[in-house]
């Protein structure tokens, strides 16, 4: 989607499952993603991320850089320290740059669908961690959040109307300049 708003734009793709980037790499096989990586890494260990060669020698550090972390982080359990994980990955971001963040919650859902919900994934290589939105906002840090802020993702600058149930959906997404 960058690169079509923008055809010199630079897109770095990290993901730790390697089907996930078999077929990333399929899809951008022969389709002119010059400017585009894949990259095996885990979330879990930033340094690694930012000192992959799809990462640092693809991206300009000198420049503002979007970092997206969409439908990953409630994946990271508290003791492995997401805020953490979060502030080394924009520490090593320049001025203007921007993290747009999606994250599961239960703040919609009565608790024992939210804690049936949690453990649905107890059996899953990757646990589920919902967070309320307090602690969701706390991933910002210093950054500035753009309008409308912190929302339930279909109330994210929504395109046309939203289903009646929109409210429901335990998802929170937002947008911050640093």
């Amino acid at each position: 989607m960058a690169q079509r708003a923008d055809a010199s734009a630079r897109v770095a793709y990290v993901d730790n499952d390697p089907i996930v980037l078999t077929h990333a790499r399929a899809l951008m096989s022969g389709s002119g993603h010059g400017a585009t990586t894949v990259t095996q890494a885990d979330l879990r260990d930033p340094e690694a991320i930012l000192a992959a060669p799809g990462v640092r020698d693809l991206l300009d550090f000198s420049r503002p850089v979007a970092l997206m972390l969409v439908a990953v982080l409630h994946f990271i359990g508290g003791d492995q320290d997401p805020q953490g994980i979060v502030k080394r990955l924009l520490e090593a971001l320049p001025g203007g740059s921007y993290l747009i963040l999606t994250h599961g919650t239960g703040d919609t859902l009565p608790q024992d669908l939210a804690q049936r919900a949690e453990q649905s994934y107890d059996q899953a290589a990757a646990h589920l961690h919902l967070r309320p939105r307090q602690e969701v906002e706390r991933f910002f840090g210093g950054g500035e959040l753009l309008e409308p802020g912190l929302v339930l993702a279909p109330f994210w600058r929504p395109d046309g109307p939203l289903a009646a149930d929109a409210e429901r959906l335990g998802i929170y997404a937002g947008v911050a300049r640093y």
